[in-house]
């Protein structure tokens, strides 16, 4: 299980079958804020509404998390929440 954080972390989740979950820090994505995240499959997308972007990570191999596409916008424009459709195709 993947957990992000609004300051641009990625953490996994461990151990949450026991009394004592745990943390794991696994990734820390470009700016000072990060919203609300999707994930299909292994592709994490990353809303980086500080530096005004939407970025996509392959989460397939937690210890080797890469980018694998970014979309800019404008100064203007701050991605905060973005969802897929039913099947999991578009966003």
């Amino acid at each position: 299980m993947l957990v992000h954080t609004f300051s641009c972390g990625l953490y996994q989740l461990e151990g949450i079958e026991t009394d004592h979950p745990s943390t794991r820090h696994v990734k820390t994505f470009d700016g000072e804020q990060c919203d609300v995240p999707l994930r299909i499959g292994h592709y994490w997308v990353q809303t980086l509404s500080s530096v005004h972007a939407l970025a996509t990570y392959d989460v397939s191999d937690l210890a080797h998390i890469r980018e694998i596409s970014r979309l800019m916008f404008d100064d203007r424009q701050k991605p905060h929440w973005i969802a897929a459709d039913a099947d999991n195709r578009r966003i």
